[in-house]
């Protein structure tokens, strides 16, 4: 829901989400694909905290900093994610992972594709890129030669197989990771197809980066700097 108030800000190829005006509880449980009574109490919630502009004017979010840097701190928990590698060997893990999920992606028929956020794959079984290759895929990189990050729903051997990857022992130097997000649906719906390859938006590279002790700071510095963040209180 926050992605969807905050969509108008961010441009297409970073964030997959409806942009429209919306007067109220309705139309943002509409567009947000979710209830009624989630949508009042989400925004119930931004009120409470002094989130919400004068909603005369419609659904308008106001002290956007202080907001974005709340929702950040709240996701500082680990996460389950398990060391993967090619079955095949590959001397450029990013290139192959974009290759696998875009061959993924293109064999959805339509209605699958209308189902799924841009190509990520069906509810349960989603996956794209995350973390520093999403952002090496959105434009806006700034480590170098980090771990190859994937976000998935399933973490299954089996699944791991259709995406032609390996489990391998957590101690080991691995080419990839494979992360299970806390919250799959922000993670899923926001994201955008890069050259056929499903990849998180670029708020969600934001909040996932930050803390992450590979010069996660200077990245999520960087992403905010190429969004002009500290413009959208003005």
């Amino acid at each position: 829901m926050l992605e969807v108030l905050l969509a108008d800000r961010v441009p297409e190829s970073w964030l997959s989400a409806p942009r429209r005006r919306l007067r109220g509880v309705a139309d943002l449980a509409e567009v947000a694909r979710v209830s009624p009574a989630s949508a009042s109490g989400f925004l119930a919630a931004l009120e409470a905290e002094v989130h919400l502009a004068d909603r005369a004017q419609g659904l308008r979010l106001a002290r956007v900093e202080s907001l974005l840097h709340g929702w950040r701190r709240s996701l500082q928990r680990p996460v389950e994610r398990r060391h993967v590698r090619f079955l095949l060997p590959s001397d450029d893990p990013y290139r192959d992972l974009r290759r696998v999920l875009a061959g993924r992606a293109a064999r959805r028929d339509s209605s699958d594709a209308a189902a799924g956020a841009a190509g990520a794959g069906p509810k349960g079984a989603r996956a794209c890129l995350g973390l520093f290759a999403a952002c090496r895929a959105l434009g806006v990189g700034f480590v170098q030669d980090p771990p190859v990050q994937l976000l998935s729903e399933d973490l299954s051997p089996a699944f791991l197989e259709e995406l032609e990857l390996v489990p391998v022992d957590h101690r080991a130097e691995s080419e990839l990771i494979v992360i299970r997000p806390r919250f799959p649906e922000a993670v899923f719906r926001g994201c955008v197809l890069v050259e056929g390859a499903p990849v998180a938006d670029i708020l969600q590279c934001w909040l996932d980066v930050t803390f992450h002790p590979a010069r996660g700071e200077e990245q999520a510095d960087e992403i905010a700097a190429r969004l002009g963040l500290e413009r959208w209180d003005q």
